[in-house]
Parts: structure tokens; C-alpha cells; sequence
């Protein structure tokens, strides 16, 4: 529902509901936000909303090695899929911005954001695993223990955007934001979240220019550039990690180190023919073309004829990629 109280004013009301028919998980989430353009130009805005998410989905029918009940440790004995019944994450947004249409090509923007998060899953003995970490690599977490909904979390920060819309044959995007990312576990204890590397800032811009007489085709250039703070991990307890052969955190040390900085600088080059019934497209994409190395995670890979190496190894991101296609739109 959308109302305009006044010509510089408008309200905006939603509600977004969801169900998830495993467990009966049930939510109905408000959503609200406020525009006011008090001077010419110039915007300022408010947004809250309520929100939920279902955990990832295979996490529901894994079969934990202990069941916590009551503070008691049990064996699996059964392979119960234990986690059916985690409900959803919860999270409050609140985002407050301004908005400055400097000119007919370009606009700035500043958004300040505060998100309140709770019923994470998190271990029902005392712990500081919590799935607001998951999705951080792309491997896979398979729980020791089944999961209670009495985690938190909260992130915070400020975001600054500069755009340049597409005209005199170039446009650009420029956005960096300074955040914090905490949570708690179920051992009262509060960390950094795998997510909080502080920054980020992102550069996109494009050139393009009409080739032949009538200028209807194009040659275009384009770049991206990223630089953002590294992954958080934590120090491996070894005798743990030994004896389930894979990465045990040290309890008290969780995300207290860090990455080296996230760098990338993709480049494009593409030719296009439009014809009246088709367009072609020839493009190379030169993906991280400068082959930067970027940590993406840790894994546990003792080798048995050298017992005193350091069993951690580093898992990198991708390397230089480049990448040809030619595309036809009817």
C-alpha cells in the first residue's frame, strides 16, 4: 500500500508472509518505509521490515553424532535427523537515507543501516557455532550436535554510493561500506561473524562508442574492480581437529584472525551488430586478470609422512579466467 500525504511525502506499507510446510514454521513480517523530498534534489528516507529465513535446507535432515537433551549427551545411536524442527531466523532491519540527484547524471546516495538478528540455530550445549556463519565457503557443515533457535546477532553500518548514469558514451557505479558483524552463541560468548571483514568498496564503469555509418552498432569496454577486508576464521584446536579429521575452532579464539585483503580487477571487451531482426554479440570477459590469490577458506589435510607439518591448508579463490562467448538475441 502506497500513500502520498503530501506532494514531497510518501508512506509505504507491506507484509510478506511465508510457511514452511516441514515443520509448520509460520511468518507474517511487516514492512514500512517514508520518503520525504524536503528541497529540491534532495530526499531523505526511512525503511523497517521484519524479517525470515528457513535455514539451508539440507541442514534439516542431518543426522547430528550427539543429542543434547536437557543438558544430557547422547549418542546418536538411532540417526535421528534431529534439526527438523528449527524454526526461522528472525531479523529486524532498520535503514535511514539521503539522496542527492546532483545533476541529470549523477546521483549520490548514503544509507546508514542497523539489523537485529535472533532464534539462530546454534548448538544446545554451550557453544560458539552458530549458522549465521553458514554460505561464508561453498563447503558443506555437517553438525556434531542438534540445534536449539536461541542464537543472536547484530550487524551495523554505513553505506556510500556514486553513480553516473550511462551518457556521453560512459557510465560508472562507485559504492564502498564500513560495516560490523557480530554474534552469540549458546556459551553467552559474542564474536565476529565469518562475514565481518569491516570494508568493502566497489568500482564499475563502462565505455561504449557507435560504430558505421548510422552508429547502430557498438564497441564497449567495461571494468570491475573489488577491495574488500578478508574472511574471518579461527586458530584450529589440533587434537580436536585430529579426532573427527576435520577443522575444530579453538572455543575462545572463534574469527579472532583474519584474511589478507580481498582483491579483484575484472576486465570486458565486446562487439555488437544489430540487425533488425537479430543482435550479435562477440565479447571476452578477462576474469581477475591481474591472477590475484585470494583466500577463500581453511581445510584439514594432515599429511601422515610428514606428522610435524601444519596440517591447515589454504583453499584460493578463483584465478585469472578468461572467458569468449558469442551470443545471438532474436
Amino acid at each position: 500500500w502506497r500513500y502520498k500525504m503530501r506532494e514531497n511525502l510518501t508512506w509505504s506499507l507491506g507484509l510478506y508472509s511465508q510457511w514452511l510446510t516441514l515443520n509448520n514454521s509460520f511468518a507474517v513480517e511487516p514492512r514500512a518505509g517514508v520518503r520525504w523530498d524536503f528541497r529540491s534534489k534532495h530526499s531523505i528516507s526511512f525503511a523497517y521490515g521484519l524479517h525470515s529465513q528457513m535455514q539451508t535446507t539440507y541442514l534439516y535432515f542431518a543426522r547430528p553424532d550427539t543429542l543434547v537433551s536437557n543438558g544430557v549427551k547422547i549418542w546418536n545411536a538411532e540417526r535421528k535427523e534431529a534439526n527438523k524442527e528449527m524454526g526461522f531466523t528472525r531479523s529486524q532491519h532498520f535503514v535511514m537515507g539521503y539522496d542527492f540527484n546532483v545533476s541529470k547524471e549523477f546521483r549520490l546516495k548514503v544509507e546508514t543501516y542497523y539489523q537485529y538478528l535472533w532464534n539462530i540455530p546454534v548448538y544446545k550445549i554451550p557453544s560458539g557455532i552458530s549458522l549465521v556463519n553458514q554460505g561464508a565457503s561453498f563447503t558443506r557443515f555437517f553438525p556434531l550436535y542438534n540445534f536449539e533457535n536461541s542464537g543472536t546477532g547484530q550487524n551495523y553500518g554505513i553505506e556510500l554510493t556514486l553513480e553516473k548514469f550511462f551518457s556521453k558514451h560512459y557510465f560508472f557505479l562507485w559504492s564502498t561500506s564500513l560495516f560490523d558483524s557480530k554474534y552469540t552463541g549458546s556459551n553467552g560468548k559474542t564474536y565476529n561473524t565469518d562475514f565481518n571483514g569491516n570494508y568493502v568498496t566497489n568500482l564499475l564503469a563502462g565505455l561504449e562508442y557507435g560504430l558505421g555509418k548510422t552508429k547502430k552498432n557498438t564497441l564497449s569496454f567495461g571494468t570491475k574492480l573489488t577491495y574488500a577486508g578478508g574472511r574471518r576464521y579461527s586458530p584450529a584446536d589440533i587434537a580436536a581437529s585430529n579426532r573427527i579429521y576435520d577443522i575444530v575452532p579453538q572455543e575462545d579464539k572463534i574469527n579472532s584472525l583474519q584474511f589478507p585483503n580481498y582483491f579483484r580487477f575484472d576486465l570486458r571487451v565486446a562487439y555488437k551488430v544489430n540487425n533488425k531482426k537479430t543482435t550479435h554479440e562477440i565479447a571476452l570477459d578477462l576474469v581477475n586478470v591481474l591472477d590475484t590469490r585470494n583466500v577463500l577458506a581453511l581445510s584439514f589435510a594432515p599429511d601422515p609422512r610428514r606428522p610435524t607439518a601444519d596440517p591447515l591448508i589454504r583453499n584460493y579463490q578463483l584465478g585469472r579466467l578468461p572467458l569468449f562467448y558469442y551470443k545471438v538475441d532474436f
